[in-house]
């Protein structure tokens, strides 16, 4: 995307969803396994008409994946 496409983006979604940050600062162990928790992701999943689009509307690249 160019510059001013990315911005327009950024700035919609800043006036959209006020209560949300844009960056957000995390250890690696959250971003690895114990996950955060996405306020967005459960809007998202509203506006979608479905429950979940994430497990608990939390996000981690091994979050709830079991080693059996």
């Amino acid at each position: 995307m160019g510059g001013v496409a990315r911005y327009m983006i950024s700035e919609m979604f800043q006036e959209t969803f006020t209560e949300e940050d844009l960056y957000v600062s995390i250890t690696v162990d959250e971003f690895l396994f114990k996950g955060y928790y996405v306020p967005f992701m459960k809007e998202l999943a509203e506006l979608k008409g479905v429950d979940e689009l994430l497990p608990q509307h939390t996000f981690g690249l091994y979050y709830n994946v079991r080693d059996d």
